[in-house]
């Protein structure tokens, strides 16, 4: 029951639709990749000859094992960089395998296309509709498209069923819940590898090894109760501390303009936004309430990035790690910069040090990433001198609905207090 339960809010969270999606759950979402990666050898889909397209942006999980099997199998790995200008030679990969351009890349024998829906360090947001539509039109419907949405979904409501995506991953401990991985595909997509079965296990069983975290799964209902009071309590943190805070009645109506996107009765939807839920259903979650969830996400988030950027804009010796030619359609709270004079591992020392916490790393990208940024010269003129390309490392500070801009003006006086700033 636990682990019903967890399928059904978690494909809920993700947007997804119980007839056409199927629910794997894991230890994480790298081993999820892993498994799945298997499965596209086993059955026969991935050949020889094949294509397979990867994000240079992609966190290594949704990298290394797609590289791995088109070796395997000897299919072809082609990159969709994130800037315009590529050196001759990029990551030990040929320039003709790279454009930033996703129509250069494609072709006939193009059968999978793995992508970011954002990065864990550019925080860019990629369009996964126009994408998944771009590919299917021009692979003419014979290629996959695998998403890593585990740097997105805490952040922005991922609506599967809409963006048409073969896969989606998630990991639940990043969407405020226990650790535990999560991945749903279609079952068209899922009826497709199975087509050819090497044995006669069900898909379940390949995807699914060993036993499944209970008590992972039990928390997972805790996680869909979070959701719920996100969407129907009377303020956030700080969506919280708009000029006019929502009562109850406002946020009924608030539900009923919305109500024409969402599944159920108004009736429903109503009583939900009033905090009144049916105990019969409460394992259910509406696509009404989860997206209510997120628009106060992204509500309380907005002016926490702003700030934040605005606040590192106004100092020339910072250098942000985005790209101003990748295609997005907007951005996650999450902020990649390096300092001109002072290395990133002291800048997150000194934060530590007064209570604050942020990283520093490349936080598992692609070789390939690191290289664009400093051949496009984002990260080259940013290096001291007894640096190398490997032991750059970037500051990131991620941000969450709770925070707040108390949190943010205290980390930027503690960032000004260095000494060099």
């Amino acid at each position: 029951q636990a682990k019903e339960v967890a399928r059904k809010t978690l494909l809920s969270l993700v947007g997804g639709n119980a007839a056409l999606h199927e629910v794997y759950l894991g230890p994480n979402a790298t081993t999820l990749f892993e498994l799945l990666s298997h499965q596209y050898v086993l059955s026969g889909f991935l050949k020889g000859g094949d294509e397979v397209i990867v994000c240079s942006e992609n966190h290594l999980a949704n990298a290394n094992p797609w590289i791995y099997i088109a070796k395997a199998v000897g299919a072809k790995v082609k990159w969709w960089s994130t800037t315009k200008s590529l050196p001759r030679k990029v990551g030990g990969v040929d320039k003709s395998s790279c454009s930033n351009h996703l129509e250069d890349l494609l072709s006939e024998r193009t059968r999978l296309v793995a992508v970011s829906h954002a990065s864990n360090i550019l925080g860019q947001i990629r369009d996964i509709r126009q994408i998944c539509r771009t590919v299917k039109e021009q692979s003419h419907g014979c290629a996959h498209i695998i998403v890593d949405g585990v740097a997105a979904a805490p952040h922005i409501f991922p609506d599967i069923t809409s963006m048409d995506a073969d896969w989606y991953a998630v990991s639940c401990h990043k969407i405020f819940g226990p650790h535990l991985g999560c991945l749903v595909g279609k079952t068209q997509t899922v009826t497709q590898l199975c087509s050819h079965p090497i044995h006669q296990e069900p898909f379940s069983k390949r995807m699914e090894l060993g036993t499944i975290n209970y008590e992972a799964c039990a928390g997972i209902e805790g996680l869909g109760e979070y959701f719920r009071r996100l969407a129907t309590c009377e303020s956030l943190p700080l969506a919280f501390q708009a000029p006019s805070r929502q009562t109850k009645n406002q946020c009924t109506e608030s539900y009923r303009d919305r109500q024409e996107d969402c599944h159920g009765s108004l009736e429903d939807t109503c009583l939900e936004a009033a905090g009144i839920v049916d105990e019969r259903n409460r394992n259910i979650l509406s696509k009404c309430t989860v997206k209510e969830a997120y628009r106060r996400i992204r509500l309380a988030e907005k002016p926490l990035l702003e700030l934040l950027r605005k606040r590192l804009q106004g100092h020339s010796n910072i250098r942000f790690i985005e790209s101003s030619s990748l295609p997005t359609v907007g951005k996650i709270p999450v902020v990649g910069f390096l300092h001109r004079d002072i290395h990133s591992r002291t800048i997150v020392d000194f934060c530590s040090d007064h209570g604050i916490v942020c990283r520093s790393g490349t936080f598992l990208c692609t070789s390939l990433l690191v290289e664009e940024f400093l051949d496009g010269g984002q990260v080259s003129t940013m290096l001291k001198s007894e640096e190398t390309i490997q032991e750059t490392e970037i500051v990131r500070i991620s941000l969450a609905h709770y925070n707040t801009t108390k949190e943010i003006e205290i980390l930027m006086e503690t960032l000004e207090s260095i000494s060099g700033w």
